[in-house]
């Protein structure tokens, strides 16, 4: 018995649909850093002098956590970061300085993570949003322990401040489209 081969090819084809797109996101998160990662409440007092003569504390700073942010823009749109508190009364005589201060990685492109505006006054800020970050594109802050906008608070007193008085308040952090 012999093979019987012809010249004919067979050839069979399968489709499939796929249905594509590309999702915006704009997602932020307060983290400790270190073994506070998970507690990103923060505390400062002006304190005291400790003995007669010495000095007395007139301004703290915090620089113990941080912004993560990851932002998927369409091209040529920008995200901006903005922050407000819960209320301005805090102790009289006060003052509450923030900024957000980038570092690394920022991916793909440290420059896709925005503008810092610089330190800004939010003794009197109320409810009305202060602009931190501007210029934000497409890119992650990491996940890494330290990763993302350090978040820097600077506490201190001006002369007739309230003494043994303490006040909380929250800060709130936004990520939006710029204007």
């Amino acid at each position: 018995m012999g093979v019987f081969l012809s010249n004919s090819v067979f050839a069979q084809t399968a489709t499939q649909n796929l249905s594509l797109k590309v999702d915006g996101s704009a997602l932020l998160a307060v983290v400790g850093i270190g073994a506070n990662i998970a507690v990103p409440s923060v505390s400062m007092s002006l304190a005291g002098a400790t003995e007669a003569g010495a000095e007395v504390m007139t301004t703290i700073e915090n620089q113990s956590t941080r912004l993560r942010v990851s932002s998927l823009v369409e091209g040529g749109l920008f995200r901006s970061i903005s922050a407000s508190i819960s209320e301005s009364l805090y102790p009289a005589g006060t003052t509450l300085s923030l900024e957000l201060i980038k570092q690394g990685p920022f991916l793909p492109d440290p420059v896709n993570g925005g503008t810092s505006a610089g330190p800004k006054d939010i003794t009197a800020a109320t409810t009305t949003a202060l602009l931190l970050v501007s210029d934000i594109t497409t890119c992650w802050s990491g996940t890494a322990d330290g990763d993302g906008y350090i978040i820097k608070y600077v506490f201190g007193k001006r002369d007739g401040a309230t003494a043994l008085v303490s006040k909380d308040i929250t800060v709130t952090y936004t990520i939006s489209t710029a204007i």
